[in-house]
């Protein structure tokens, strides 16, 4: 991953569901609010939120995960791809 815009790392610090919005704080003081509906699986009851390395939220009840490219752009980093 590449460096951000004031030359750190982004490290997600907590995360969160908050209504009908995805809650991201960031270790630098950044904090994003982004609709639920652009990672439609949570819809359902996602049970608690874990941070994984600063970089991942997973979902206790969820099969799918969220990068911190996803939600900040980079789309090369994450995109899948064949072996």
């Amino acid at each position: 991953m590449t460096l951000g815009i004031v030359g750190v790392k982004p490290q997600i610090l907590k995360a969160k569901v908050i209504g009908s919005k995805l809650f991201v704080k960031f270790e630098d003081g950044r904090e994003l609010y982004t609709p639920k509906k652009l990672f439609p699986f949570l819809k359902g009851r996602l049970g608690k939120i874990f941070i994984a390395d600063g970089e991942t939220i997973i979902f206790d009840n969820a099969d799918e995960v969220i990068h911190v490219s996803e939600l900040l752009g980079r789309y090369e980093d994450y995109k899948y791809s064949f072996v």
